[in-house]
């Protein structure tokens, strides 16, 4: 056995939660490890993963993938990345729990892996929510630590925390923000007024505060002036957007979200359904409810500051997570996200459902503890019916994550087309820029069944005009740009003529790349242009060279 293998060998002999997680994270990839690019509607990977030049909450994170992307190719590191995320989320929630037996805290790790919030991010490709999402565990293990004993070091594993998540989700770390803030005021008002503790409180709090806001400041900067991406789309936020993203509730709006359902894509039947069986649906919430109820009386029996924290946590996110159309608390959640500073991104208000999963777990694994503690040890039957099918009950109330997520996701390949066009663009690089067709922000492409996000612009070397119009619920062209209202009026919008390429010409296009997928066929008019010439007709991409560019 090599060096590296003896070293991780010891560390699954210390840590055997890091063994069980990891094959967790293997089994729910599946097909997924495969060669070729796992691609779902946001999470697009290219062979080369470019690095970033907009600041945002996650300059460096990416920078960190064009790093590692230098030494491992693109599609290896993806797939690492997926990995680590699903491995950290389990590892994170078995640390949290301190129950007296073993098995609930595996329970909780997999469980707060394995349900129908995460089931659907993922399949709609939100790696980056999903990472600050596994990351919120640890938060909360540093909040409770350092309410417990409010210091420097415990301010600083807090912040350490927090910079974290900012790393990867705005979203998560306004929702991790509020989650410390309730932690902070349940612990305060259980203490006196009076003494060191809140003092301590108050001054190593702000001292976090302080070196979050300090630490991140190359970004938040950028959001306070307007000129940061983070600005920009929010400041395109609006009625269109709180409709068309708006909580769905196929079975009712309140049952949808306390079943950890209501993600907006439900609608669009993008996926398969984990309660598409309303008997499996319905005994797995029950048992699940069951172990929360029974969670929620030992914790209340035990006074515990952080389960009466979570609890009002989880109670938030429902309330938040019901969104902008429930009947009573859709008006509030409207005017928040309106007015709120901290609000104003959340177009889609169901991701507070991470503070109900957070909840649930937490409570379901102390409800599993204690009635493993009601069980005989002599009764060894009733015991291993209750830990094999404990183990089991995520798997069986989200029965559609494992294996590639019942094979739905799958790693392909690029069409070789792409990459001999690409070897062209590094080997004579450009002047101009390169048009890509289908004009569409998301669409389905031959290589891939999934509608993705548009790669052309991570996967050409070259500057590449694309469509940004997201064309659903209402929204056109969240971010429209000269640009691409000029190729909308004076391209798409005048397909009749046949010297294009002199229109073209005008915003400096080269090259007009035509895609092969969805309505792929209805750019016949390319071919009718004097002035485009088709180079490359090959499978999965038609190349066309524009005759009047003249650089």
């Amino acid at each position: 056995m090599s060096g590296l293998g003896k070293r991780l060998g010891g560390v699954v002999a210390r840590h055997p939660e890091v063994g069980w997680f990891s094959l967790l994270a293997l089994v729910i990839m599946g097909p997924m490890l495969r060669p070729g690019f796992v691609l779902t509607l946001d999470m697009v990977f290219t062979p080369k993963l470019v690095a970033p030049t907009a600041v945002s909450n996650s300059y460096l994170f990416h920078w960190l993938l064009h790093v590692v992307n230098l030494v491992l190719p693109g599609q290896v590191v993806e797939k690492l990345l997926i990995f680590a995320i699903l491995l950290t989320g389990g590892i994170g929630m078995y640390r949290l729990m301190q129950t007296k037996a073993e098995l609930p805290r595996y329970f909780a790790g997999l469980f707060y892996t394995v349900n129908p919030f995460t089931y659907e991010r993922w399949m709609a490709g939100q790696y980056l929510l999903l990472a600050g999402y596994a990351l919120l565990p640890f938060l909360v293990a540093a909040l409770a630590s350092f309410c417990v004993r409010p210091g420097r070091r415990t301010a600083a594993r807090v912040a350490g925390w927090y910079c974290a998540i900012a790393l990867v989700s705005v979203h998560m770390l306004v929702i991790g923000s509020l989650l410390g803030a309730i932690i902070f005021v349940v612990h305060l008002f259980a203490q006196s007024p009076k003494g060191n503790y809140y003092r301590n409180m108050w001054r190593y709090g702000g001292l976090a505060v302080v070196g979050v806001v300090v630490l991140n400041s190359y970004w938040l900067a950028g959001v306070a002036g307007g000129s940061s991406p983070i600005s920009q789309t929010i400041r395109g936020i609006g009625s269109r957007d709180l409709s068309a993203f708006s909580t769905a509730g196929h079975h009712g709006l309140f049952v949808n979200v306390v079943s950890l359902y209501g993600f907006w894509l439900e609608r669009y039947g993008r996926y398969a359904m984990p309660n598409h069986n309303p008997l499996v649906w319905l005994v797995g919430g029950l048992l699940i409810l069951l172990l929360v109820v029974i969670g929620g009386r030992e914790r209340w029996r035990t006074r515990s500051l952080l389960a009466v924290s979570l609890a009002l946590a989880g109670l938030i996110g429902l309330v938040v997570a019901l969104g902008v159309q429930a009947p009573v608390s859709g008006p509030v959640v409207r005017w928040g996200i309106e007015h709120l500073p901290l609000m104003r991104g959340f177009r889609e208000p169901e991701k507070f459902s991470a503070l109900l999963a957070l909840a649930y777990v937490y409570f379901a694994a102390h409800g599993l503890d204690r009635l493993l503690a009601r069980v005989k040890p002599a009764a060894t039957g009733r015991l291993e019916l209750l830990r094999d099918g404990a183990l089991l009950l995520p798997v069986f109330y989200t029965a559609t994550m494992p294996f590639g997520f019942v094979n739905q996701l799958k790693a392909v390949q690029y069409p070789a087309s792409w990459y001999s066009f690409n070897r062209q663009l590094q080997a004579t690089p450009p002047s101009g820029k390169l048009l890509f067709l289908p004009w569409h922000e998301y669409m389905s492409y031959d290589f891939t069944p999934r509608i993705i996000a548009n790669p052309a612009p991570a996967f050409f070397d070259g500057s590449v005009i694309a469509g940004t119009n997201a064309q659903f619920g209402g929204i056109d062209d969240p971010t429209p740009t000269p640009t691409s209202r000029f190729v909308e009026s004076q391209v798409l919008g005048r397909s009749d003529r046949t010297d294009l390429g002199h229109t073209l010409a005008r915003i400096h296009v080269q090259y007009v790349l035509l895609a092969h997928g969805y309505d792929y066929s209805q750019y016949g008019f390319l071919s009718r242009q004097r002035d485009l010439k088709l180079v490359s007709h090959a499978s999965g991409l038609d190349v066309y060279r524009n005759e009047a560019y003249r650089g």
